[in-house]
């Protein structure tokens, strides 16, 4: 397990991240050198659109599962009318910055 964050939970949801980037069998050649790609390619998006583009979880349920599941219980938290307290677009916005966050871990170490 890497050590990204200090703390606990949000530790485990970067390594859950990083062992999908690493994982990801559709991001062949070398995973170090796509990275770089999208980062020279999108440096303004909080993801190097690597979340959208580099074949990562890309639906909301794998997402909002993925935090769940890291111990980030707000993730499934619904109110009395059955929606989500967190909107799919807030929780999308949240995984693409980390997404871009393990990038930079990964580049960096």
């Amino acid at each position: 397990m890497q050590k990204i964050d200090n703390v606990k939970k949000a530790n485990i949801l970067l390594n859950n991240i990083y062992d999908y980037i690493m994982d990801n069998e559709n991001l062949t050649y070398n995973n170090f050198y796509e990275l770089k790609r999208y980062v020279a390619a999108f440096p303004k998006e909080p993801d190097y659109n690597v979340a959208q583009y580099g074949n990562m979880l890309c639906y909301h349920w794998q997402v909002r599962k993925l935090f769940t599941e890291s111990g980030y219980k707000y993730a499934s938290d619904k109110l009395k009318n059955g929606e989500f307290k967190i909107s799919d677009d807030v929780l999308w916005l949240r995984y693409k910055q980390l997404v871009g966050r393990v990038v930079d871990y990964i580049l960096n170490k």
